[in-house]
């Protein structure tokens, strides 16, 4: 596994992991539901892993703000106290992936297996809102896509393992606020791929 990783202080992330080679890197739906169910046991407050660095929870060091769980990959954007808890959620991840890709996929090819992830810091929680809009812009029915954390933004989905506060506060935690900028970062796009 190959990381990029900038400035290691705590701060928002925006965390993307793919295939190695172009190509899908998640291959099935399965694949899609085990990597949310993962992440959903490793960030509640109540999961306790036997890591002794992170002996209380990754919870404690993670808040996830926004995920996209596609065939072409995982993106995450998170707000951590220190970048290593996120690189730990992430071997874990990729690990537990390995492992459920071993017993379901006994003809798997490992051409894709090997992954790519690319950890940038972020400036604040401004650019963070703004990443969480691409993020869920990734999806093509990016306000249903069960695969994506829209759901907590505007479908009052809860979770103990998200924590979208931080962001939350920018928009009133107002529902059709979030969405009425996610549709004018969608037209922004548009208007400057239009324009190249």
């Amino acid at each position: 596994m190959e990381y990029v990783a900038k400035q290691h202080t705590n701060g928002y992330y925006h965390v993307r992991i793919r295939a190695s080679i172009a190509g899908r890197f998640l291959k099935s739906n399965n694949e899609r539901a085990f990597i949310t169910m993962q992440m959903q046991q490793l960030l509640a407050a109540r999961s306790v892993l036997e890591d002794p660095l992170y002996a209380k929870s990754l919870a404690h060091h993670i808040d996830l703000l926004a995920y996209s769980i596609a065939e072409d990959g995982i993106q995450l954007l998170a707000y951590c106290i220190e970048v290593s808890s996120l690189e730990h959620l992430i071997n874990i991840l990729l690990e537990r992936l390995g492992q459920h890709r071993s017993e379901y996929w006994l003809q798997y090819q490992q051409a894709n297996a090997k992954a790519v992830v690319a950890i940038n810091k972020l400036a604040g929680e401004h650019e963070s809102l703004a990443v969480s809009a691409r993020i869920h812009l990734h999806h093509k029915d990016w306000e249903y896509d069960r695969y994506s954390s829209i759901g907590f933004y505007l479908h009052d989905r809860r979770g103990d393992w998200m924590r979208l506060w931080r962001l939350t506060r920018l928009y009133e935690n107002d529902a059709s606020a979030y969405r009425s900028y996610v549709l004018h970062s969608r037209s922004r796009k548009f208007a400057a791929m239009i324009e190249s």
